[in-house]
């Protein structure tokens, strides 16, 4: 029985020891007391990255009296490939800035001991990925034409420079100026018309924004011609055949004109007014004319409508969904055999107006042409015809066989 008791007493000794070491050992790990620290710091706990593009918030839960060092890589926890070291205060957040988009980073920390005695905590280390940076802006409708864009980007990031590709195309690039740069834009010229571009903005090797974008195509590819009379079946007229079905008989509108290679423009024509009751088609115009760049078949030049200013005083035509800002030429022909001063006058009408004349008697290589004329508002020229100021027929006799629309110059 004492043997027992004896063993009791030994065994509760021993347990008092064990949990006196464990209170003290617990006092010496107290991070919130400096008085009882450890050998070693702890590491920081709770190290974590939050990304957001190429920007990344550090966060870890602070040791008391420690500042910290940071060090960051461009690598997956190897910490060799540009590295950098960076000695912080006390805190419990960093921010790293302008990193590479879509870059394998790592990054740790160690707590740096205040109290000599005590030595700086081991590394802890994670790993992330940056997100895509793009500093570039969506460009506005006003900023695309045609053959350019007008870029813009965050003139708070540093750059310099921008390259341009296209599909079958070589890629270039542009440097940027100084004005450039400080400004956050530039015009890149001399693109192709109806082409899908890529747009990269870079600081050094550092892509820094991505931008796709599709050029306009031209407001008009190539001429459009317009034949007045009867159907001509040559592969990039437009037929205007019925002189007294003006809009709005069906007869009266070309929906959508094609130009001279058969390609549709999306631009209409409208026969908006009537050559009046003494208004006919003809068809005995001359034949065998020689207009560079205005070249007609027989079939057109023979043929065409008028009237006479007793009869009815003018016709009206309107070209209407054309690009507003740009500038179009407007040319006619007209070709009328034998009599004399049958001039006839177009006067051409959007936001500016322009007038010209032609005299159709025995005519084979003229035109006339009203240049640089805008459209209006709604995308609309309004074309005039009536009998021209030197006009000398008894019957004030006007006329037209054929016209053509080209952007101007």
């Amino acid at each position: 029985m004492r043997l027992i008791r004896n063993k009791c007493n030994t065994l509760l000794v021993v347990l008092g020891i064990f949990f006196l070491g464990a209170m003290l050992s617990c006092e010496k790990h107290n991070l919130e007391d400096p008085e009882n620290t450890t050998e070693r710091l702890f590491r920081p706990p709770s190290f974590e990255a939050s990304v957001n593009t190429n920007e990344v918030t550090l966060s870890w839960i602070p040791i008391a009296d420690a500042t910290y060092l940071l060090e960051v890589s461009k690598d997956n926890l190897l910490f060799e490939t540009e590295l950098q070291q960076i000695e912080l205060g006390e805190v419990s957040t960093y921010v790293l800035t302008d990193l590479w988009s879509s870059t394998r980073y790592s990054a740790r920390i160690k707590a740096v001991s205040k109290n000599p005695a005590v030595k700086d905590s081991e590394f802890i280390a994670i790993t992330f990925q940056t997100g895509v940076e793009n500093i570039f802006f969506t460009p506005d409708e006003a900023d695309i034409a045609e053959t350019s864009v007008l870029l813009s980007w965050d003139s708070g990031k540093d750059v310099d420079r921008i390259t341009v590709s296209a599909s079958g195309a070589a890629t270039r690039t542009i440097s940027l100026s100084s004005s450039e740069i400080e400004n956050g834009q530039v015009l890149v010229e001399e693109l192709t018309p109806a082409t899908a571009y890529t747009f990269r903005i870079y600081k050094g090797e550092m892509l820094r924004g991505t931008l796709n974008v599709e050029v306009g195509a031209l407001a008009l590819a190539a001429p459009v011609f317009i034949n007045f009379g009867m159907d001509n079946t040559a592969t990039g007229w437009n037929n205007l055949t019925h002189i007294p079905n003006p809009h709005p008989h069906a007869n009266g509108t070309i929906s959508d004109l094609v130009d001279e290679t058969g390609a549709p423009t999306g631009v209409s024509f409208v026969y908006a007014t009537g050559f009046g009751a003494s208004g006919a088609r003809f068809t005995n115009g001359p034949t065998g004319t020689s207009i560079t760049g205005f070249e007609m078949p027989n079939v057109v030049s023979q043929q065409g409508f008028y009237g006479v200013d007793a009869g009815g005083g003018m016709a009206v035509f309107r070209l209407e969904k054309l690009r507003n800002g740009q500038a179009y030429d407007v040319c006619f022909f007209s070709g009328y055999p034998g009599g004399s001063g049958r001039e006839t006058k177009y006067t051409v009408t959007g936001t500016n107006e322009v007038s010209t004349s032609l005299d159709a008697t025995n005519n084979t290589s003229q035109i006339a042409c009203a240049s640089a004329v805008y459209p209006d508002a709604d995308g609309n020229i309004t074309i005039t015809l009536r009998k021209g100021d030197n006009n000398t027929t008894s019957n004030g006799f006007y006329c037209i066989n054929a016209m053509r629309l080209t952007l101007s110059d």
